[in-house]
């Protein structure tokens, strides 16, 4: 539970900060940051998947409200949430 409460805490203050933040940036917070889902997301990275939860979902809208994502497909089925990085928020470094 304790460990729940931290990745909370970590997720909403990424989310609080990634409008703020280049995709370099964003990229070496989430591989450092411990957000499991979320590690494996690099500076080249043009798509991702992740399960479809509560946290990474406010932070793939965190993403998307800052421009850095165009399509987000979500899948009941496969309960996973699709989502495919601008080309442009790479060109933007």
């Amino acid at each position: 539970i304790g460990t729940e409460s931290t990745e909370q805490g970590k997720v909403r203050l990424l989310a609080q900060q990634i409008k703020y933040l280049s995709w370099p940036e964003i990229s070496t917070l989430f591989s450092k940051s411990g957000i499991e889902d979320f590690n494996k997301l690099t500076n080249r990275s043009y798509q991702l998947s992740v399960p479809n939860t509560e946290t990474n979902l406010e932070l793939v809208n965190a993403l998307k409200n800052a421009k850095y994502l165009g399509t987000i497909k979500t899948s009941e089925k496969s309960q996973t949430i699709k989502a495919y990085v601008k080309r442009s928020a790479m060109q933007s470094v």
